[in-house]
């Protein structure tokens, strides 16, 4: 007869707390896994939306340097007030013709002035001019001949992109 070892009268196999301890540490790690992959995913969107908010308001911006700086055959705009002037309709920009017509301008959906919708309903832009007084950005209640022109790209409440440019009399 051969020496062998012999067991105890209990069956040998893995204990019940053995299974929950290794089921725990399955699910812990699960756990992380997604959270991880979820983080992930927030931070390719917010990147995603940070570049298509930048496309957009470069595209506004582009259009803005297409207009002149004050009102054709003026030579200033220190009698007018900022904002649309008469005949300029608050949903037509292709009637802007000069830079102070965008002035608090806001569009609920980013659109060319042919009417090509450029993103979907949950996006908007907007323009704000301020005329300075310096290049600190002091703002001034009259005209001075610089002005910062700021496109804010939103994306539902968020603001997903902000432009800031300088326009002077002299570059036009």
């Amino acid at each position: 007869m051969s020496n062998r070892h012999r067991t105890s009268g209990r069956p040998r196999g893995v204990a019940l707390i053995e299974v929950l301890i290794a089921s725990t540490i399955t699910a812990v790690l699960f756990v992380a896994a997604v959270s991880s992959a979820a983080a992930a995913r927030v931070t390719r969107q917010k990147a995603f939306d940070a570049t298509n908010g930048h496309m957009l308001g470069a595209a506004l911006m582009a259009e803005l340097n297409e207009r002149a700086y004050c009102e054709p055959g003026t030579v200033d705009n220190a009698t007018t007030s900022r904002g649309r002037d008469f005949g300029e309709l608050p949903g037509r920009r292709d009637l802007f013709d000069d830079v102070d017509d965008y002035h608090d301008y806001q569009s609920p959906s980013p659109t060319l002035l042919d009417g090509t919708v450029l993103a979907g309903p949950q996006w908007s832009w907007s323009v704000h001019i301020d005329r300075l007084s310096n290049l600190n950005g002091t703002a001034s209640p009259s005209e001075t001949g610089l002005r910062r022109v700021r496109v804010t790209v939103m994306k539902g409440t968020r603001i997903v992109a902000r432009i800031d440019q300088l326009r002077s009399r002299a570059a036009g």
